[in-house]
């Protein structure tokens, strides 16, 4: 699983995820194959509704076993305080040709594109 922090809150919100999904080892093994993230998302111009959730870049091959394990993501989730699971298939956002992903992140580009590319 690579870890991608943005503060020291995801960080620890991230680890605890972590922690929790060893107790469901279909779910660790996925996510060992995919790029998992805290994205902050904050309501309002002065930021004080912030609200954490779970990004994960999955590979094509992973599609079907994310969409059985996602209800079990959504809890685990859940049970460490993010707000929302958003599951991205990496495969897709690579070849996008409207996709602004490489000009805006190029280290997640670099990451997404690694997942895609797993055999």
């Amino acid at each position: 699983m690579n870890l991608v922090d943005t503060s020291w809150y995801s960080e620890e919100m991230l680890r605890e995820f972590k922690h929790v999904a060893k107790a469901y080892p279909k779910v660790e093994e996925m996510l060992n194959h995919c790029h998992v993230q805290i994205v902050e998302s904050f309501w309002g111009q002065d930021k004080i509704h912030f609200l954490p959730y779970l990004s994960i870049y999955y590979p094509q091959k992973l599609r079907s076993t994310v969409a059985g394990q996602k209800d079990i993501i959504k809890k685990l989730a859940q049970h460490v305080g993010l707000a929302q699971v958003v599951c991205l298939n990496a495969n897709r956002l690579i070849r996008d040709p409207k996709s602004k992903l490489k000009e805006v992140y190029p280290y997640l580009c670099q990451e997404i594109n690694w997942i895609a590319t797993q055999k």
